[in-house]
């Protein structure tokens, strides 16, 4: 509305009242342009992924074109939250189950023990039976 000359506000439906909107609507998609050409260069200097980044530049022309105040958009976000909300609970008590199964599959520090000279002694004649018999058989 910089270079519209009027005084007060146009009427509405006017020549003057549209050529009033496109103007505050083409400075608006100029603003959306202009970040989203410097996120451009900051995103790909960050490596950052194209789905944020086209959330983040949806999230901005929300903003700059103020359809973050209708109400059909309040409800998507909403939506979106609750959704968001719902992913990261089933998340966390994927984890909280994943780690009760590990605590049942290990095994205490108590159940070890060293073995004894007996037990010892007899896994050395297992060890050598197997290895006499894998010789016998090289053999024959």
């Amino acid at each position: 509305m910089r270079t519209l000359a009027s005084r007060g506000m146009p009427t509405g439906g006017s020549i003057q009242d549209r050529v009033a909107c496109e103007m505050v609507r083409r400075e608006r998609h100029r603003s959306i342009a202009e970040h989203s050409y410097l996120g451009r260069i900051l995103a790909s200097s960050l490596n950052l992924p194209e789905k944020i980044f086209s959330l983040w530049t949806h999230m901005l022309s929300l903003e700059v074109t103020q359809e973050n105040y209708a109400p059909a958009t309040f409800k998507d976000k909403q939506s979106a939250l609750s959704k968001i909300d719902e992913a990261r609970s089933q998340q966390k008590e994927g984890h909280v189950s994943m780690f009760k199964k590990l605590r049942n599959l290990t095994v205490p520090d108590a159940d070890f023990r060293n073995a004894t000279p007996e037990e010892v002694e007899m896994a050395k004649r297992k060890l050598r039976a197997f290895r006499l018999k894998r010789a016998q058989r090289g053999k024959a």
